[in-house]
């Protein structure tokens, strides 16, 4: 295969201007460490996006690494910073193993985030087990792991597949981890299955000890229940940890012993499932509720069966920012009995108009899903603005996502600016193009304009 034409001119620039080619070429969310480990707002919302990134980056690192051997050495750094361990982990270990001269860290030092595969059958002739045990060797040559992620839910299809004897990774430590995202598969074995399992049904035991963690997202099967009933309860002490995310109904060990919980650093919960909400509480989160101050409604559907908004309010009284996903989340019921008011703590409230995985309003009362899009959008502000609001604290509502653009320039929407500038709330766009459309609304010509309905 020939060179490209302008090869041999771009070879001479100086390296340094080189790397921040490459560097901007790149980019990919993983650089951007500090946002990950804030865990921005309606982050399963853009996860199809982000994840677009991260493919389009790796792309082009591999194909910056074909190129010449001086580009492959300018960006290896890039290319190993963010990597998937799945089919092909034996050659990624070789590359890690063979790297290291002597003390030296080898490659595995540029290692920010590790996304692990949770697929638990076959892969393009490679065994699970064979993954497992590679996964093990390639975290142990990994010494400044920022971001661990396992999000995958395959269901086991065949446990003869399974080898025996895979190391878990129990015992490993991650000295820099701020951030676990964790999901086990959905089958997973009980205590009463024959053999071992290469993963045990819990999330592996460093998550809960990791007193650098800052971020915790989990998933099905993950509170930490010891595979002996007979063994000492563990102790979760997490210090540090000042979001965490519950996507499972058993989380936190629905008919289980209540274990030991220090969450001390907790302001920010994330619920995404609603089936979990009493369990979660039960289970041990309830002494950390009036801890809470931020508040995100997960995308998904079921919270379209109930107020959910209103029983998690509840449980987190001081609650002052609240994010809620329109198209799949209820509007919060109003007061209707003047002598037992309720009145949130609630101040901020972000409402994004993103369409979620599941069409919203499917199998409920609202309809089709354009006509409960907007119904959904109106009834929300409604709820938070109107007389008899239990958002009487209100100062700030802001709009979050570019779908918001078809709701406001709609003639109907002249109803819900009405309502947010008789309570004086302030009304804002995180997206440019939606602001644009929204000022000339908050501030019209005349006011005093009569509205009915």
């Amino acid at each position: 295969m020939s060179a490209p034409p302008l090869l041999p001119q771009i070879i001479h620039l100086p390296l340094e201007l080189l790397i921040e080619i490459f560097y901007l070429a790149t980019y990919n969310p993983t650089r951007n460490l500090d946002s990950l480990v804030l865990s921005a707002p309606f982050e399963s919302i853009y996860a199809n996006d982000e994840k677009a990134q991260f493919s389009e980056a790796l792309q082009t690192k591999y194909s910056l690494a074909l190129v010449c051997s001086l580009f492959r050495k300018l960006s290896l750094q890039f290319m190993y910073e963010d990597i998937w361990i799945r089919h092909g982990s034996c050659g990624l270990l070789e590359s890690l193993k063979n790297s290291k001269v002597g003390s030296q860290e080898g490659l595995g030092k540029f290692v920010r985030r590790v996304s692990l595969s949770a697929v638990w059958f076959a892969v393009a002739g490679l065994r699970y087990g064979s993954i497992i045990r590679n996964a093990r060797h390639i975290l142990l040559h990994c010494p400044n792991i920022r971001i661990i992620s396992q999000l995958q839910e395959n269901v086991i299809q065949d446990k003869d597949s399974i080898e025996d004897g895979i190391p878990s990774i129990d015992d490993l430590q991650f000295p820099l981890l701020q951030r676990v995202d964790w999901k086990n598969p959905l089958y997973s074995y009980s205590p009463s299955d024959d053999g071992p399992s290469p993963f045990p049904p819990y999330s592996p035991r460093f998550i809960w000890t990791c007193t650098t963690l800052r971020v915790l997202h989990v998933g099905a099967g993950n509170f930490p229940v010891p595979w002996d009933t007979q063994a000492t309860a563990p102790q979760v002490s997490l210090p540090n940890v000042h979001t965490l995310g519950i996507s499972s109904l058993s989380a936190f060990g629905v008919g289980l012993p209540h274990f030991p919980i220090a969450l001390p650093a907790l302001r920010r919960l994330v619920v995404s499932r609603p089936e979990a909400l009493h369990n979660l509480f039960d289970g041990g989160l309830l002494p950390f509720g009036a801890q809470i101050t931020h508040l995100e409604i997960g995308a998904a559907a079921e919270f379209l069966r109930q107020d959910f908004v209103a029983s998690l309010l509840g449980y987190c009284p001081n609650t002052t920012d609240l994010y809620i996903p329109i198209s799949s989340t209820l509007p919060t019921r109003p007061n209707r009995v003047p002598e037992q008011r309720v009145a949130y703590a609630v101040e901020r409230v972000y409402l994004h108009a993103g369409h979620t995985a599941t069409e919203p309003g499917a199998g409920f009362t609202y309809g089709t899903s354009e006509s409960a899009w907007r119904v959904l959008s109106f009834s929300h502000i409604a709820s938070l603005c109107g007389e008899t609001t239990r958002f009487s604290r209100l100062q700030k509502i802001t709009l979050c996502g570019t779908m918001w653009k078809e709701i406001v320039v709609d003639e109907q929407f002249e109803w819900p600016l009405h309502m947010t500038r008789v309570r004086g709330i302030e009304l804002v766009s995180d997206d440019t193009e939606v602001q644009s459309l929204l000022l000339p609304l908050l501030h019209p010509a005349a006011d005093g304009i009569e509205l009915t309905r």
